[in-house]
């Protein structure tokens, strides 16, 4: 039961981490500045830890898309 309720608790403390957007990319998207935000994002491709790097491919195939 205690295991469970640990998983739990790691799971609320970790998704919003995972799923959080960095204030570059939110300002970039909200001042509706596509171009540099695609500039900005293959540069975490290329420079970007692991996870950053996943995170920036999905968002770049997003705007890619757009």
């Amino acid at each position: 039961m205690y295991l469970r309720l640990i998983s739990l608790l790691t799971v609320f403390a970790v998704s919003p981490l995972v799923v959080a957007q960095d204030g570059v990319t939110q300002w970039l998207k909200r001042m509706g500045c596509d171009e540099l935000l695609a500039v900005y994002l293959e540069d975490q491709l290329e420079h970007g830890t692991k996870n950053t790097q996943v995170r920036a491919a999905r968002q770049l195939a997003d705007v890619y898309a757009i």
